[in-house]
């Protein structure tokens, strides 16, 4: 994981004043337990068996699912008491307490909206040619038993367009890193995460979606080595 990237600017919040829910136009997707807070609704409750508050945060005016997952206190690293879950603000994917504690990201839902950005940053990577790229991905927030990792080796060696990725668990933010390769032998690490990268791509790379995610081309000739966690990468250095 890199380097967080946070701006806690608390006293610039504005505070909801109790009372605030359900003041405010509802999409048909938003729940009635969500709470209308700076232009989001919030709908988080404790998820017992995970020790987590399970969380989804709504845009407004949409119902447009801005984040969701299992979320942490930033300080204890563990679940908000249903009492303590009195929300300030929504920014920079966490939840801001009004008690100025944050609910930080811990594992990301199927519906999180990383999912997708992700997904198409690595078919867009993949897909330069004429070729479909072979998606090596059997779940959304694990690294499988390996066989992500041998079906992009099979792809690889045989110059199938493809893409992999492996979800990272953080401290207080989430990640992926993978790869995409496409037809002509190119290969591409994508490294994202949730917080933001604060620190600079090399010289190769790039550092998009608002500094959420890396893509650096992996160094030729292109070489894939797999992890003992199951996980695969590019051998050699990116730089």
């Amino acid at each position: 994981m890199g380097i967080v990237r946070r701006e806690y600017i608390l006293g610039a919040l504005l505070v909801c004043a109790p009372g605030c829910k359900g003041t405010h136009p509802r999409p048909a997707t938003v729940p009635s337990t969500a709470v209308w807070v700076d232009h989001t609704f919030v709908d988080c409750s404790v998820d017992r068996q995970s020790k987590a508050d399970r969380c989804t945060v709504f845009k407004d005016d949409s119902g447009e699912v801005l984040a969701e997952g299992l979320f942490l206190l930033n300080t204890s690293h563990a679940a908000a008491d249903e009492s303590e879950l009195r929300y300030a603000a929504f920014g920079h994917g966490v939840i801001y307490l009004q008690d100025a504690r944050l609910l930080v990201p811990w594992v990301a839902s199927g519906r999180d909206p990383s999912h997708r950005l992700i997904d198409e940053r690595l078919r867009t990577l993949a897909s330069s040619g004429s070729k479909r790229a072979i998606r090596c991905q059997t779940a959304e927030t694990s690294t499988s038993d390996g066989a992500d990792s041998e079906c992009a080796l099979k792809a690889f060696d045989s110059h199938q367009p493809f893409y992999v990725c492996f979800y990272l668990q953080g401290v207080d933010s989430f990640g992926y890193r993978c790869l995409a390769g496409d037809e002509n032998g190119n290969v591409y690490e994508v490294d994202y995460d949730s917080a933001g990268w604060m620190n600079q791509p090399p010289a190769r790379g790039q550092l998009l979606d608002n500094s959420h995610t890396f893509v650096v081309p992996c160094r030729k000739p292109v070489s894939l080595v797999k992890y003992k966690d199951g996980t695969l990468g590019c051998a050699g250095s990116t730089d």
